[in-house]
């Protein structure tokens, strides 16, 4: 094992001054696919067990990878091949039928890039065979907005870029959408703008369907909306809730709330303690 990693550093080494790409083929037939000039560095731990091949890129990214579930490591030197070298984003703003994606394109491989996105598909491996968005041309980062996805479904990414010797495809990733039958997920503001009759506070809220969102809030602990509760609109992201009408030296407790057809969700709880109001 020892002299099977050793060879895998000095690949690594050796390769990085070229157009270079490292392919990691595990077991369960996935591929991982990473240029080598986004590695920063490999290291391996073997305590506690499993052993783990941990790669720390660039970017400040790190993934793991348990030894005992690669198959193989190649290289690909994409430079002699005149294909564009490239890198896939991790995903974000997953929702019940969209996320977004997108890549870098880090070398042209010497031809123009005249097109550049990502394909994705619920199997491994996507290509053009599945669905492809078209979001650029020539090197640098781009973004990719993926839609008419189903719920709660894991789908797979790859960046590629197209010149004139061909389409390069980057690292793949993985994601699984929300499910849209789900309760939201919601967060609540710290409280902020206190005074003796009325504090604001807030939330952020995502998942499904949001058709009402806001705070709830009384003097006993986990408020409900049953108890005293804000109307701050409908549908994801942040939002702010004004408190009022409340009494003078009183400690409350809020939480954030949001609902949709699967049921209400309540955020973490704060509290806070109205100033003293002051008379002459």
């Amino acid at each position: 094992m020892k002299n099977i990693l050793t060879a895998l550093l000095l690949s690594i080494t050796i390769l990085s001054f070229g157009q270079t790409t490292m392919n990691i083929y595990q077991n369960n037939g996935t591929t991982v696919n990473l240029p080598v000039s986004t590695i920063d560095s490999v290291n391996f731990t073997t305590t506690p067990p499993p052993s783990t091949m941990n790669i720390y890129q660039m970017s400040g990214g790190i993934i793991s990878i348990v030894i005992a579930d690669i198959d193989s490591i190649t290289y690909t030197v994409q430079g002699t091949s005149g294909l564009a070298v490239l890198s896939t984003s991790s995903v974000t703003n997953i929702n019940s039928n969209s996320a977004v994606s997108g890549g870098n394109v880090i070398s042209d491989g010497g031809s123009p890039v005249t097109q550049s996105g990502v394909v994705y598909s619920s199997s491994p491996n996507p290509s053009f065979a599945d669905y492809a968005t078209y979001d650029g041309t020539g090197t640098g980062s781009f973004i990719s907005s993926l839609n008419g996805l189903i719920d709660n479904t894991t789908y797979y990414v790859r960046a590629y870029a197209t010149n004139a010797n061909g389409t390069a495809y980057g690292n793949e990733v993985s994601f699984t959408t929300l499910n849209s039958t789900s309760i939201p997920t919601i967060s609540t503001n710290p409280i902020t703008n206190l005074d003796s009759t009325s504090a604001v506070s807030g939330g952020y809220g995502g998942g499904g369907n949001i058709t009402n969102r806001g705070v709830c809030y009384s003097i006993n602990t986990n408020p409900t909306t049953a108890n005293n509760i804000t109307n701050d609109g409908n549908g994801s992201g942040y939002f702010s809730s004004t408190l009022t009408g409340l009494t003078p030296n009183t400690t409350y407790y809020v939480r954030a709330y949001a609902t949709n057809s699967a049921g209400t969700a309540y955020g973490n709880e704060v509290s806070f303690t109205t100033l003293n109001s002051t008379s002459i």
